[in-house]
């Protein structure tokens, strides 16, 4: 079952800093900050299938997908 991070992080009045290294649901938890758009300042994402895929190069194309919907919410990329 998921429980949503948006409602785990309205008691707070604002996140300084979220880390995400959730291996392998950054995309899904992503998607929810995204459409919930809690008072978050910077979110760091560790995505996990970087390391762990080989052969194939999709993992970029979900990577960058993931990274430009960010940007489209209001985020900023320090790296990418």
């Amino acid at each position: 079952s998921w429980i949503r991070v948006s409602s785990t992080l309205y008691s707070a009045p604002s996140i300084d800093l979220l880390k995400l290294e959730i291996e392998g649901a950054e995309y899904k938890v992503l998607e929810t900050l995204i459409q919930d758009r809690p008072d978050v300042k910077a979110i760091l994402v560790e995505f996990d299938e970087v390391w762990h895929v080989k052969g194939t190069r999709a993992h970029f194309f979900r990577i960058r997908d993931a990274s430009r919907a960010l940007i489209r919410a209001g985020w900023r990329l320090a790296h990418s």
